[in-house]
């Protein structure tokens, strides 16, 4: 209060400067918290207000607040600490002088469960601030705890909206994870939608039909583009009615046929609500796309908030690097692609923070043993591996990712595996 003043008449002004006035107004503190289910039931906003973090966890909690929100239709807002409150694992930044060394400060709260983003308000002052014996926020905390939990930081007046799963920045933002920091919103005053990628490890019907349900639903009835530029049986025209075979069940009936990467172009992606590419040939995809303007307009469009849906080959072109489907002799035809196209760049659009992917894994049982011997041999080479069955999926949205489909995934980190069964959270994005 001594530095802000009456937080209620500056919340009153803050919505009336904006045009937005409200019949009533309510501060919710100990004098009044008892009512505070009464208060959220009758209200059309929930406004969390910043401070010191840890006090207003602390609060939250004893309101039970989480448990009040479950139900509620209304609009919720957060600001600086009241925005990081709303996550359900709450990264606690140690922004006051000592918090940093003290072991007993707790650097993961449980939050309101409102959305799986944690921010870092006020980026610009805390990417430069420096504690007394030396310790910098960013490159010293911020960046090393991130290789725990993903953030995104925000500058002052830069602001995220979440209806459901849709996401929306407004202003700059950078994402921090894994150690390391990179822009993810350039426009100051336009939003973007985070990328969206749904990687599927190449099954088709039946197998994948909660993939497809997903697809469907994010293009929410409008066209897509289907480029089968990697399909090595014949022309790939002859793939259009396997497709709208495998989409009409889902309502996707306007497709857009692409027959050579030229046809890739920024004016054909900005008309359509998602893109669909499909299985065949690693090396031979890769090598249309990227001798064409198509690579670089893909890459564009899916860091604006697009959405792809790519299976087998059309999955793997997303990782750091095709070569982990490349034949190594051991007999795997369902995950060994040969480079008859003598492609040099087998880098692929590298948007899994340097994982590669493995598709059709573990299709025969016979070749088991031949899979392993292949994941030593790339995990020896340096690869981390996100490995993919038929009727599983790598759902990318944001800053989150998942695995959805009915069996699990395997992820290799160095020689680590991790078992993700679906709708388990995959820490490679």
């Amino acid at each position: 209060k001594k530095r802000y003043g009456d937080p209620n008449t500056i919340t009153k002004q803050s919505f009336e400067m904006s045009g937005i006035p409200f019949d009533e107004y309510i501060y919710v503190d100990n004098s009044n918290k008892e009512h505070i289910a009464e208060y959220i039931s009758r209200a059309d906003c929930v406004n969390l207000f910043g401070g010191h973090l840890p006090t207003a966890n602390k609060f939250i909690n004893e309101l039970n607040l989480k448990e009040l929100l479950k139900n509620y239709n209304g609009v919720i807002i957060g600001a600086s600490g009241g925005a990081m409150n709303m996550a359900e694992k709450v990264y606690c930044i140690p922004e006051v002088e000592g918090e940093h060394k003290d072991k007993s400060f707790k650097r993961i709260l449980n939050g309101l469960g409102l959305t799986n983003i944690n921010i870092i308000p006020h980026y610009k002052l805390f990417e430069k601030k420096v504690f007394s014996d030396k310790i910098r926020m960013l490159e010293d905390i911020l960046l090393p705890d991130s290789k725990k939990i993903p953030m995104i930081a925000l500058p002052d007046r830069s602001y995220i909206i979440q209806q459901e799963d849709k996401i929306e920045i407004f202003g700059e933002a950078y994402l921090l994870e894994n150690g390391k920091i990179k822009q993810i919103n350039k426009n100051k005053l336009k939003g973007e939608t985070i990328m969206r990628l749904i990687l599927n490890g190449g099954g088709s019907g039946e197998d994948v039909k909660e993939s497809y349900e997903l697809f469907a639903k994010e293009v929410n009835g409008g066209s897509v583009m289907y480029i089968p530029l990697a399909w090595n049986h014949g022309p790939c025209g002859e793939c259009i009615h396997w497709f709208k075979g495998e989409m009409a069940p889902f309502g996707i009936t306007d497709v857009d046929l692409i027959t050579d990467a030229k046809q890739i172009t920024k004016e054909k992606l900005k008309k359509v609500s998602g893109v669909f590419i499909g299985g065949g040939n690693t090396y031979k995809l890769l090598k249309y796309l990227k001798e064409t303007p198509a690579f670089e307009n893909l890459k564009e469009y899916i860091e604006n908030g697009g959405l792809v849906m790519g299976s087998s080959a059309g999955a793997l072109i997303w990782g750091r690097s095709i070569d982990s489907c490349k034949d190594d002799g051991l007999g795997i035809k369902s995950i060994c692609d040969q480079n008859l196209v003598n492609l040099q760049d087998t880098t692929g659009f590298d948007m899994l923070n340097g994982y590669s992917l493995l598709v059709h894994y573990k299709k025969e049982e016979e070749q088991i043993s031949a899979t392993e011997q292949r994941v030593k041999r790339l995990l020896k080479e340096g690869y981390k591996l996100v490995c993919l069955p038929e009727e599983t999926s790598l759902w990318i949205n944001g800053n989150q990712a998942k695995i959805i489909g009915p069996k699990p995934a395997e992820i290799y980190d160095g020689h680590e595996k991790q078992t993700v069964q679906t709708n388990e959270d995959v820490l490679c994005r």
